[in-house]
């Protein structure tokens, strides 16, 4: 076999972002993508576990050195915990063991994308502790009703040995009863109609592991009766096989009694020419052309985007008339303020209103020091938003929105940075310290020279 011709993209690969809830993977993004070159993969997908966040640094590294890439992949994935809704629950409530079985997503495009942030924020939605551990899983008609607008932007494969396809042909092999037949063809037919026959695949591991051959006998087998793809991926959660007793020590640093030998024995990168000690030439280059075969499904994904000012959560409300607020002001000295109450911006309405709430809660004197300081924060708010084209304003809101949140759950510090330097901030709650009071200025957290320097774009 031409190795130069037929290696291969990693589909299946994890970065140190897997380790939120449990030591995983000791791979720096930047890492795994030179080492992935220099072993001589075509690309790497990062699939780390429930978790996007390796995705932006990996991108800006691989845009940061396009000469040196040249046409090598970077794909974006997550590898998900795919379960059913009424079983986990009904085991969780019985105290049983409960498989939160793996499973992976690569976006197609930038649609396919978005889902992914999608998918992967309710997860996190559905998070909870279940025998001492973080669960984060997906629900299957979660998955299968998100996915009805996202139909040919996601591919999918069925992940490691702790998927539920691999443990369905582990347990028929045992017991090839109808039962259990029935299972796989349930989980494989109910796959390629969410994810279209295309873009659903098996994926087969290096491994001495006896339960991972059965699985890649199995899955050789099933694949011919269904007409899937089969693909190979190595599971990297360590660059090389000289790193291997790195990542034992790093996973057993804090649970001394974790067994990680057998399981990740085989989990780095593996050049096209260490694979062939696992698999036969022919099947191997199969599995090559199917990677290959991903790899040109996936279009360029951008994360450079439009300033997003958040929209904030507002009640029904009034907006607030100045004579009513104080009829002893002569408003007319303060056009900021007056054009901000007069604005037909809703965000613009209820941010002023909170602001002259603020005054009077907090027992402020609607004196001309106070009243000019609240109108210069008004201009520079309103450059910013002339600037971006969106209220600034909500931006405020949405702030003091998980401030409050925060008050709820906890205690708030009385202070976040350069933004006590904000008058208004103070009055909307966000911070407690009183700016004026401590002679702070309001540059120093924003001011209008610094408005056209702000980039149009972001990550």
């Amino acid at each position: 076999m031409d190795l130069e011709k037929y290696s291969y993209m990693s589909l299946h690969a994890h970065t140190d972002r897997s380790n939120f809830r449990l030591k995983d993977a000791i791979n720096k993004p930047a890492d795994l993508l030179e080492t992935s070159l220099e072993k001589g993969l075509k690309g790497v997908a990062i699939t780390d576990h429930e978790t996007l966040a390796a995705h932006v640094e990996a991108y800006r590294y691989l845009n940061r050195n396009k000469e040196h890439f040249g046409d090598f992949k970077l794909g974006f994935g997550n590898e998900i915990y795919l379960v059913d809704r009424k079983d986990t629950v009904t085991k969780e409530e019985k105290n049983e063991k409960v498989k939160y079985f793996h499973f992976i997503l690569l976006a197609k495009n930038q649609h396919g994308y978005d889902f992914l942030r999608k998918q992967s924020t309710k997860a996190w939605e559905n998070s909870h502790f279940y025998r001492g551990m973080e669960r984060v899983p997906t629900y299957k008609d979660e998955l299968i009703g998100l996915m009805k607008s996202y139909k040919g932007d996601i591919m999918a494969s069925t992940s490691c040995i702790g998927g539920e396809l691999p443990q369905l042909l582990l347990k028929y092999d045992k017991d090839q009863s109808l039962e259990n037949k029935m299972a796989i063809h349930e989980f494989i037919t109910t796959m390629q109609d969410v994810f279209g026959k295309d873009d659903f695949y098996f994926e087969l591991q290096p491994s001495a592991g006896e339960e991972q051959k059965i699985v890649n006998k199995w899955l050789v087998k099933v694949a011919k009766a269904y007409n899937v793809k089969l693909i190979v991926t190595t599971d990297a959660h360590y660059l090389s096989k000289e790193q291997k007793q790195a990542h034992k020590i790093f996973l057993q640093s804090q649970q001394g009694d974790r067994e990680v030998d057998s399981f990740y024995a085989t989990t780095y990168l593996f050049t096209p020419g260490e694979l062939r000690d696992y698999f036969e030439d022919d099947l191997l280059e199969v599995m090559f052309k199917n990677t290959h075969e991903i790899m040109d499904k996936m279009e360029p994904i951008s994360f450079e985007h439009e300033t997003i000012i958040p929209e904030a959560h507002m009640p029904e409300f009034e907006p607030i008339d100045l004579k009513n607020v104080n009829a002893q002001v002569d408003w007319s000295k303060y056009p900021d303020i007056n054009e901000y109450a007069d604005s037909e911006n809703k965000y613009d309405l209820y941010y002023i209103k909170l602001i002259m709430e603020g005054m009077i809660e907090k027992k402020q004197e609607f004196n001309h020091e106070n009243l000019d300081r609240i109108n210069t924060e008004l201009h520079v708010v309103k450059a910013i938003s002339n600037h971006f084209k969106q209220p600034m304003s909500s931006y405020f809101l949405a702030d003091k929105e998980f401030v409050d949140i925060m008050w709820e759950v906890s205690l708030v510090g009385v202070s976040r940075g350069s933004a006590s330097c904000f008058y208004t901030n103070y009055l909307l709650d966000i911070v407690q310290i009183n700016a004026i009071e401590y002679n702070l200025p309001y540059w120093r957290f924003l001011n209008e020279e610094r408005v056209d320097n702000m980039p149009d774009k972001r990550m």
